[in-house]
């Protein structure tokens, strides 16, 4: 054999440099593609219409943890570093400059409690403040459309502008879930810190769901998963259908009790705002004014909570839906065609 490779040229070094060669060729193109996905939200600038939607950057994101996996990577803690210190920059930068800083009202959160105090019912009664928003100055009037404790987890929020707030927030959600080194690079990723150095509120909920299902145990975990009943309604509707996949019936029970408990004090002020504008998303009169499937398909945050559910229960998941078993039998009908096609 050897006296064959010698004749044709080529020598056994020759070919494990090649291999060699072609390996390294192959490693840093898969570093290059992961950090491209990782650095989705950079681009949201250059082309909000390709980005802003709640599908493209949930995707990217989930895809870095994923092809980290896949093509087994060297350096995990360097790259770990390297995610989560470029989105750390990244929403810095955003709060410090407007860049990718114009997608919500939702850091004006905490004024709704000057409603409150006011003695007005911030479900009925509406707040009314101005922003800039693409550039524009835009003045709004809108009703708190939140659970009772949301906007009391910063107060007063004249002490912090509440987008360094979120972002202090994401900061804790991640260091929470350090010791799962997919989950962080997840949740760690340039899309959910671009959304909390915006000010969006989800990092509230989605941390204390953080801390009650992954972090804490026992009754600081049940603790923090009954306060979060009072933030956001997709916590709410999310430990609900968690637990009624687990079939503890009771715990599900819990959570409709507990939910109702925060809304009571409103439901006995004004009945049909209480449910009007925080269960249905809609004014207290309950006259719908925007489709609600439109309003999905712009909410650019809402994808942060897929990610959150993938993140987390990524083990769960493939177990509940045998992912690699699907993946193995289209594999596997593939190559039955493809070696078909060749007879």
């Amino acid at each position: 054999m050897q006296s064959v490779l010698v004749r044709e040229g080529v020598m056994p070094n020759d070919c494990h440099l090649q291999v060699e060669v072609q390996s390294l060729v192959a490693e840093r193109w898969q570093y290059l593609i992961v950090g491209l996905l990782a650095s989705v939200p950079v681009f949201f600038e250059v082309d909000p219409g390709l980005f802003l939607s709640p599908f493209v950057p949930p995707l990217a994101t989930l895809l870095v943890p994923y092809l980290v996996a896949t093509y087994r990577l060297n350096h995990r803690e360097t790259i770990r570093a390297l995610l989560l210190g470029g989105s750390a920059a990244l929403a810095i930068f955003s709060i410090s400059t407007g860049y990718v800083n114009w997608l919500t009202d939702e850091w004006n959160t905490p004024q709704y409690v000057s409603l409150l105090l006011g003695g007005r019912n911030w479900y009925n009664t509406p707040l009314q403040f101005q922003y800039v928003k693409w550039g524009t100055l835009v003045r709004a009037t809108n009703w708190n459309v939140y659970l009772p404790l949301l906007p009391f987890v910063q107060v007063p929020y004249v002490w912090l502008d509440y987008r360094w707030f979120t972002l202090l927030l994401w900061g804790f959600m991640v260091s929470a879930v350090r010791k799962r080194y997919y989950t962080s690079i997840a949740l760690g990723g340039q899309y959910p810190a671009v959304m909390a150095a915006n000010g969006f509120n989800d990092v509230v909920p989605l941390l204390f769901l953080t801390l009650g299902l992954v972090t804490f145990t026992g009754p600081r975990a049940r603790a923090t998963k009954f306060l979060v009943l009072g933030m956001k309604q997709f916590a709410n509707t999310f430990l609900f259908l968690y637990h009624l996949l687990r079939r503890d019936w009771r715990e599900a029970g819990l959570t409709l009790l507990v939910s109702v408990l925060f809304l009571l004090p409103f439901l006995a002020w004004d009945w049909k705002s209480a449910i009007c504008t925080p269960v249905l998303d809609m004014p207290p009169d309950c006259q719908r004014t925007q489709n609600a499937i439109d309003s999905l398909r712009v909410r650019i945050n809402y994808g942060q909570w897929p990610v959150w559910v993938v993140a987390v229960f990524y083990p769960t998941l493939l177990a509940r839906i045998r992912l690699r078993r699907i993946l193995r039998s289209i594999s596997r009908v593939f190559r039955s065609r493809s070696s078909g096609s060749d007879i």
